[in-house]
C-alpha cells in the first residue's frame, strides 16, 4: 500500500506542475486525490492544493515546492 498521497483539483496547472516533480524526483509509487467532490477535502486543502500528504508520519509539503523538495521528502527516514 502506498503512503504518499498528492491532493490535487481538477483543470489545475500547479498539479501538472507538482505530478511532473514527482516523476523527475522518481518518487515511489502514490495516489493522486481529487478533492473537487468532497467538502471535507475541500475545506482542508481547498487554498493549498497541490498537496503531498505522507501517511507515515502525518507530515505534508505544501505548494509551492521545488525538485528538491520533493525529492527530500519522498526519499526521506519519516524514523
Amino acid at each position: 500500500m502506498t503512503h504518499l498521497t498528492l491532493y490535487v483539483t481538477d483543470d489545475c496547472c500547479l498539479c501538472d506542475s507538482a505530478l511532473a516533480l514527482l516523476a523527475a524526483a522518481r518518487a515511489p509509487e502514490f495516489r493522486s486525490v481529487f478533492i473537487d467532490q468532497d467538502p471535507a477535502l475541500a475545506a482542508t486543502y481547498g487554498w493549498r492544493v497541490p498537496v503531498l500528504h505522507d501517511a507515515r508520519d502525518a507530515q505534508e509539503l505544501d505548494w509551492p515546492f521545488d525538485l528538491a523538495a520533493v525529492s527530500a521528502f519522498v526519499h526521506r527516514d519519516p524514523g
